[in-house]
């Protein structure tokens, strides 16, 4: 049985939280008819928070408001915390993200695998049938969700900054709150980058797991979420 701790407050009914500290995703054994709306509760209620955190220190930061769907994809760190020394989730350029993609990081997420970089490292090229400007939605939905910009402009210095710098100082304020705070037994693969969003992650776990008609068998959903992950 999972070690864990009632997230709902016994007279609370469904305001779920209170306070301004993140809690931690946990299950007990008698909440299969509410275990979904626990994960939807326990999502808003961490972006909620680490939305207003930012917002007090980075308050003109464009994906203040855009933390569920900012990339959690940080490559494989042998179960440890990703380093905040790094780029994280988020490339410096696109020679960068080609070489995470061509090292198979976003494997078994087949529209980033399709996002192939030309040899200029400046555009994306026809792969699979995936065209160059489908490639560009994709990027642009998986590191900087809400904008819709040219490619180039991601990456161009202004005032020594760019875009991208922009959005890794979002990935670097949730990254520690969100490996802490979600169920144990997913640790290990939010920690290694198998998880591409908190959005995937949630919707992940309820359709194939919380709901009255399961057998809520987490472990068998902490497979499910890795292999969905990581393509295997």
């Amino acid at each position: 049985m999972i070690n864990s701790v009632d997230i709902f407050e016994s007279t609370s009914g469904h305001s779920y939280y209170a306070g301004n500290k993140p809690k931690k995703l946990a299950f007990s054994s008698s909440d299969d008819a509410i275990r979904h709306k626990r994960c939807y509760a326990w999502r808003d209620h961490i972006c909620a928070i680490l939305a207003a955190n930012i917002r007090k220190n980075d308050a003109t930061n464009r994906f203040r408001d855009q933390i569920a769907s900012m990339p959690l994809t940080w490559g494989d760190n042998n179960d440890k915390m990703p380093s905040l020394a790094g780029r994280l989730s988020i490339p410096s350029s696109l020679e960068e993200f080609e070489g995470w993609r061509a090292g198979g990081r976003f494997d078994g997420l087949p529209e980033l695998e399709n996002c192939v970089v030309n040899r200029n490292h400046d555009n994306f090229v026809l792969t699979n049938g995936q065209t160059v400007e489908q490639s560009l939605g994709v990027f642009q939905e998986h590191f900087f969700p809400g904008t819709r910009l040219a490619l180039a402009n991601y990456f161009e210095e202004i005032d020594g900054l760019t875009i991208a710098d922009e959005a890794l100082r979002v990935v670097r304020a949730i990254m520690s709150d969100i490996c802490l705070n979600c169920e144990d037994t997913t640790q290990s693969d939010v920690r290694n980058g198998y998880v591409k969003n908190l959005n995937f992650y949630v919707d992940t776990l309820v359709k194939d797991h919380c709901q009255e008609s399961h057998n809520n068998d987490f472990i068998r959903v902490v497979k499910f979420v890795k292999f969905v992950g990581r393509g295997e």
